[in-house]
Formats: C-alpha cells, structure tokens, sequence
C-alpha cells in the first residue's frame, strides 16, 4: 500500500519573503518628517486658548503629539494608551474629550490640505499619504471613547 503524500500545515500565515508588513511603512514615516511640525503647531495653537500653566499645556501637548505620531505610525496599542493618558489629564482640568475631537479634525483637515495642494503633481504620493491618512482617521475613530 502507497504511503499517503506528506501535506504542509497551514496552521499558521507565512508571509512570502521580502514582502513588508505594512505596505505604507515608509510613506508613514515619510510623512512623519513633514507632518510633526503641522501637527505641533495645531495643537500649540488649540491648547494655547485655554488657561493652563505652562507646565501642563507642555505635557497635553507632548501627549496629543505622542498621540499622532502613534496614529501616523499605526502603533495601535500605543493610541490607546496615549488617549486615554490625554483624555483623564484634560478631564483633571475640566477639559471635555470632545475639545480632543475638535483638535484632531482640524490636524487632519491641515494635513489633507499638505497632501492635495503640495503633492498633487505626484499621484502616487499623494494617493499614499491619502492612504496613510485614512488609516490614521480610522484609527482616532476606534480609539474614541463609545458616548454614554
């Protein structure tokens, strides 16, 4: 009696060799070079109209801008742990969580703006920095808290 051919096990995805995990890897972080300063100088300028000291618009900054980058770079555990760290510092101060949501709709709308208008002579560029863009933007929307 013949021996019954030998099957792999597909118990497990293999990624073919020299495929990327994330194919916008170097978009995100090509995008993090030029985006950094527009998303600081949007969130300096929202948090710059509420009356904080100094040393606590520092630290809600720090974490709005830990925040993007996270979402920019698609690190998901770490955009849940940012935003919850920025939503319970600005509830301390009284600071809705929806403020975060104002903010994080105008760094996106300035950040589409870059992309359309600077990038628009390229296609491919500026179709994957829409791509990282979108991700970004679904990611805010799984991260918000579910209103009660």
């Amino acid at each position: 009696m013949p021996s019954s051919p030998s099957f792999p096990s597909y118990n497990t995805f293999c990624r073919p060799a020299g495929l990327a995990a994330d194919p916008l890897g170097d978009l995100r972080r090509d995008m993090m070079v030029w985006a950094e300063p527009v998303i600081a100088d949007c969130i300096g300028e929202a948090y710059g109209d509420y009356e904080l000291g100094a040393a606590f618009r520092s630290l809600i900054s720090t974490h709005h801008r830990r925040l993007w980058r996270a979402l920019i770079l698609e690190n998901r555990p770490l955009i849940e742990q940012v935003r919850d760290e920025l939503t319970r510092d600005l509830l301390r101060v009284g600071i809705q969580a929806d403020v975060v949501e104002d903010i994080d709709n105008s760094i996106m709308e300035e950040l589409m703006d870059i992309v359309f208008k600077r990038f628009r002579s390229s296609r491919e560029a500026a179709k994957g920095f829409s791509l990282v863009l979108l991700s970004a933007a679904s990611n805010i929307g799984a991260s918000r808290p579910l209103a009660a």
